[in-house]
């Protein structure tokens, strides 16, 4: 009974989705008001729900760019040299 309530109740995979999307969105925003390391465990979080849902908003090394540009206010010196490195990396 508790198997059936719980599938008529649980969001979609296409909801579940949707609702990563929008919170990765609003995780590539820089962190204004908030602890630099809660907002870095929360990306994390977020990052790692979407791959495992396998979003096109995590693939490849678009994750890497969305986070360095997330940063670039709070941490322009690291997100500077990670801009300037990454294509040294790709090859």
């Amino acid at each position: 009974m508790l198997i059936g309530v719980k599938q008529r109740v649980a969001p979609t995979n296409q909801a579940q989705k949707l609702e990563l999307s929008n919170q990765y969105h609003k995780m590539k925003m820089p962190p204004r008001n908030q602890d630099l390391e809660t907002w870095l465990q929360q990306w994390e979080k977020v990052y790692k729900k979407c791959k495992d849902l396998k979003l096109p908003d995590v693939e490849g090394d678009r994750p890497l760019y969305s986070f360095l540009n997330a940063i670039s206010t709070t941490a322009p010196e690291f997100s500077n040299i990670w801009m300037i490195n990454i294509p040294l990396f790709d090859g």
